[in-house]
């Protein structure tokens, strides 16, 4: 079984892209004349293009125990070796979401390689994750940007939260992203979450491209049309929530900005966030 990761640091893009997959493979599925057909979604019940990569449920099936007995070291070293046995999805199409870091704080492999065909990494600037982090946690701004620069930040880390995931180790911002982008286990397309508002078409058909699902123009202009930002919004108010978020009072589609970090961010802030990622702010963004 063949598949790809859609990898990024979370509140980066990763769900607005996986819905322009959606979108695209429906497009590509239709009969007759797709210009004139009017395709929707209901991404809380219909979205399925793969699992999460830290789905405890899969996890426990393949290792035939309780995960939540072992520590976080035996749950990563176990994560990469115990492979695609099985699918972790019941749809056809092969795309995990992923928010680990490559590698966790010990320099233990998380990610499995076997099978797999490349990595959609999705990067946003730090400015603009550290104010998105903030309205969607509830955090003020020192806590987001506490967040993004601790070496040992991770998700799902209490206890009360481990039904569904285990642990995913983020590592700081910087990290996150290096560990994909310095990786040479897997083939790898990096996306600026900033493109993929500036430079849609460009940057939605590299997508396409790289997954090898369409070169049509036209195709890909109308799965872009459909998974606007705007119009996920809007989805998300008349549903009064996106179920594919954890359970928090904010919105998970909020603003979407490009740029909002550097005019809300202090001086101060921004300091201390170049201070751990300003090598890779370069790297990325130059």
């Amino acid at each position: 079984m063949s598949y790809f990761y859609i990898a990024s640091y979370p509140k980066s893009g990763n769900t607005w892209v996986r819905i322009f997959i959606k979108y695209l493979h429906l497009i590509k599925d239709c009969k007759g004349d797709f210009r004139n057909k009017n395709f929707h979604i209901d991404i809380n019940n219909n979205l399925n293009t793969g699992e999460i990569y830290s789905s405890r449920s899969w996890i426990d099936e393949i290792i035939g125990i309780d995960s939540s007995d072992l520590s976080s070291i035996e749950i990563s070293k176990l994560r990469s070796k115990i492979g695609r046995k099985k699918p972790i999805y019941s749809e056809k199409l092969n795309y995990i979401k992923v928010h680990d870091s490559f590698k966790d704080g010990n320099n233990i492999k998380i990610i499995d390689s076997k099978g797999c065909k490349g990595a959609v990494y999705i990067v946003r600037h730090p400015y603009d994750v550290a104010c998105s982090l903030s309205n969607f946690f509830e955090w003020n701004l020192d806590d987001s940007i506490k967040f993004i620069i601790d070496k040992n930040a991770c998700l799902t880390r209490q206890k009360n939260s481990l039904k569904y995931q285990v642990p995913q180790h983020l590592g700081n911002w910087s990290s996150h992203v290096e560990s994909w982008l310095n990786q040479k286990s897997l083939p790898i397309l990096m996306v600026r979450y900033e493109d993929l508002h500036l430079k849609k078409l460009e940057t939605f058909t590299k997508i396409s491209n790289f997954l090898n699902l369409s070169n049509n123009s036209d195709e890909i202009k109308i799965a872009i049309n459909n998974s606007s930002f705007k119009k996920l919004k809007k989805f998300e108010i008349k549903n009064n929530g996106f179920t594919g978020s954890v359970k928090v009072k904010r919105q998970f589609f909020n603003k979407g900005e490009v740029g909002v970090g550097k005019r809300i961010l202090s001086d101060s802030q921004k300091k201390i966030i170049n201070g751990y990622c300003y090598d890779t702010i370069e790297k990325v963004f130059q």
